[in-house]
């Protein structure tokens, strides 16, 4: 499983539209609840090979909450053929998580 580190809206953008199912998971290198829910993210993505992930560093890539209209951290993003699936921020569920994972497999 790779996972990319993205650093600008056009370099998520061009991610987003060139994989199937995109996961993105947007942090900050203060957010403890970013740190802490990351590995379980990870974890999950193991079983899920067809999902493609990237990280991004809301610190390095300032325009990108404007553009995704993100508010918080930790968020993540799915995105099916360019169009977003499902979107959870702050107190994601990792049942709700797998259950939208489950969900893509049969897209």
């Amino acid at each position: 499983m790779s996972i990319y580190n993205l650093h600008t809206t056009s370099n998520l953008n061009e991610f987003i539209d060139q994989h199937h199912v995109a996961l993105i998971y947007l942090s900050k290198e203060n957010c403890s609840v970013c740190h802490a829910l990351w590995p379980k993210v990870e974890e999950q993505l193991t079983h899920y090979p067809f999902i493609e992930t990237a990280y991004v560093h809301l610190d390095d890539a300032e325009d990108v909450p404007s553009q995704y209209e993100v508010f918080t951290v930790p968020t993540i993003l799915i995105f099916l053929k360019g169009r977003e699936w499902y979107r959870a921020s702050r107190f994601i569920r990792m049942e709700e998580l797998q259950h939208q994972f489950e969900q893509l497999k049969k897209a």
